[in-house]
């Protein structure tokens, strides 16, 4: 695990060696969702204080991806960095 992040006490966001992003339910210790879209391993990840349902996730693949847990699909922005 490389990032972890909290939210409201009741969540816990956290991304990995294993390309992906997870939400855990705090309260009850389960995975509530997991978000796979980078290409390398993600090594950081931030939700927008104002705007909880966004999560940005940046990697070794050189993208920042932005998530919204409201959309289907939750992936509506990918920045692509240099290499």
């Amino acid at each position: 695990m490389f990032s972890i992040f909290f939210l409201l006490k009741s969540e816990i966001f956290t991304c990995a060696t294993d390309k992906s992003i997870m939400i855990w339910d705090v309260q009850v210790g389960e995975r509530v969702k997991k978000y796979k879209s980078h290409t390398g391993y993600v090594n950081s990840i931030d939700i927008s204080r104002q705007m909880p349902q966004l999560i940005c996730s940046g990697g070794d693949d050189n993208n920042v991806k932005v998530w919204d847990r409201r959309k289907k699909g939750n992936l509506i922005r990918n920045i692509l960095g240099r290499s």
